[in-house]
């Protein structure tokens, strides 16, 4: 009797999360009101109308300025994507369990790309700010949840550009409040982070 042979397990790449989105790449004017409501249109009215410059007979208009200098780019209109801000997520709980003791700081090397040696080190300063808040806390006193762990305040993240993805948290010990802003980038399918600050 002949015995089949099974053949061999062949292990591949997982795909990423979710598919590209075409949709993202333009900004996202669809929820800002149509009317203007502040009486800023009614001073644009009144401006004087821009006479065209001849310049070897090729008529040129002149830059149009605007009063509103408070308006965001077009560009800057464009939230970030949810599958940057579920990595911005990802690497945020990867660095607030190294703070709070739950993971070696060696552990983010796996999240970093060419710049591994200087994420470190900010993640170094990190974890030496929180520490310094420890011991100069009255070890006598009973401490709630709230105030014995690195808790997140609040995650803002961007996306300046496809496959870049940048954030700041504002991070809480002791009733201490400081900000943690990283940039992670996208390369071959995965996020790595490629700076990393604390302020």
């Amino acid at each position: 009797m002949i015995a089949k042979v099974r053949p061999a397990i062949r292990l591949r790449p997982a795909p990423a999360l979710d598919p590209p989105f075409d949709d993202d790449a333009a900004p996202q004017l669809w929820d800002q009101l149509p009317l203007q409501l502040d009486g800023a249109a009614r001073h644009r009215r009144h401006a004087p109308i821009p006479v065209p410059r001849v310049r070897s007979g090729v008529p040129t208009l002149p830059a149009r300025v605007t009063d509103d200098s408070t308006a965001p780019p077009a560009s800057a209109l464009a939230d970030a994507s949810m599958e940057a801000k579920r990595a911005a997520r990802r690497f945020l709980d990867v660095c607030l369990e190294i703070f709070n003791g739950y993971r070696p700081i060696a552990h983010i090397r796996g999240l970093t790309g060419y710049n591994a040696t200087a994420i470190v080190e900010q993640m170094a300063a990190c974890l030496d700010r929180a520490d310094g808040l420890r011991r100069t806390h009255d070890p006598g006193r009973a401490l709630s949840r709230e105030h014995r762990f690195v808790i997140l305040r609040h995650l803002r993240v961007c996306e300046p550009r496809a496959g870049v993805a940048e954030g700041a948290a504002a991070l809480a010990l002791f009733g201490r409040t400081w900000a943690l802003a990283f940039r992670l980038e996208r390369k071959r399918g995965r996020w790595h982070c490629a700076a990393v600050r604390l302020v």
